[in-house]
């Protein structure tokens, strides 16, 4: 990093109109080294910025002309972070990652015509944006970082909505907006954050199987009582059906018996309020 640093000032001198492109390619640098030697603290940073949605916020806050340069900041952070994962842990190959169906759709779209409104520019960033999570399914991923992603990825709704307080107490965003019925929107979007209230039921459900902590659970149903506020109605259903399921028939021998059966009790207690909410 020095070396390139040193490197990086001396054509600067020599080469004066090149000076601010050689310092970003130096910040670039030394961001892709720290990446590979902290990759999981860096991924779960990602997570956490991509699950709050903050180009909503900051689209709001700094103008709306930021939002589609947020977005795309947010995708290239995505895409550098799956390479980097592919050259620390090492690459792999996975016939059945889902990416491959975008690819499809992709040469369907171009085989029977894209959509009146959307442009070839605008159709390609959608389907880059689209596949870029699963790049990492083509890493050898190791165990502490699909451990910090589970983390993230159980805390993003609830951390979502004390940051989206923080800002309705400072009276710069609220909290719920007025889309059939109030819904809470936090930092983004009801919707937004209904379907990461749902990703983070099914984080929580995995590591429930695995460990069987009660407090898990509990978790599992802060995120739910936060998909209800959202008022997403797919994600609601999608969220009880697999819990139940999960409850009912996956096997784990760090889940016991009696505790199925106190989960089934307390699910059947807020099914009345479950439905209230879907109607």
């Amino acid at each position: 990093m020095a070396g390139w640093f040193v490197l990086a000032a001396a054509a600067g001198f020599a080469l004066p109109d090149l000076f601010w492109l050689l310092l970003a390619l130096t910040a670039g640098v030394m961001l892709v080294v720290l990446a590979f030697h902290n990759t999981v603290g860096f991924c779960a940073a990602w997570l956490l910025v991509a699950g709050a949605t903050l180009e909503m916020a900051l689209g709001d806050a700094i103008g709306g002309s930021a939002y589609q340069t947020i977005i795309a900041m947010v995708k290239a952070a995505e895409i550098g972070l799956a390479g980097v994962c592919m050259l620390r842990y090492g690459a792999r190959a996975d016939p059945f990652n889902p990416a491959y169906a975008y690819i499809a759709i992709a040469v369907l779209g171009v085989a029977t015509g894209l959509h009146p409104g959307l442009s070839p520019q605008d159709s390609l960033r959608s389907l880059i944006g689209s596949a870029a999570p699963l790049l990492f399914g083509f890493s050898l991923l190791s165990r502490p970082w699909c451990e910090a992603i589970l983390r993230i990825c159980r805390l993003i709704p609830v951390l979502t909505v004390i940051a989206g307080c923080a800002l309705f107490a400072a009276g710069l965003r609220p909290l719920f907006v007025d889309s059939g019925g109030w819904r809470l929107a936090a930092l983004g979007h009801p919707a937004f954050l209904g379907g990461f209230c749902l990703t983070a039921i099914y984080a929580g459900l995995a590591t429930w199987l695995r460990t069987g902590a009660w407090r898990e659970f509990a978790l599992i149903g802060v995120n739910a009582l936060v998909l209800l506020a959202t008022g997403a109605r797919a994600p609601m259903m999608y969220a009880a059906v697999v819990t139940l399921g999960t409850i009912l028939f996956a096997d784990s021998p760090a889940v016991r018996t009696r505790h199925r059966r106190l989960l089934l009790l307390g699910l059947a207690s807020l099914l009345p309020i479950f439905l209230l909410a879907a109607g």
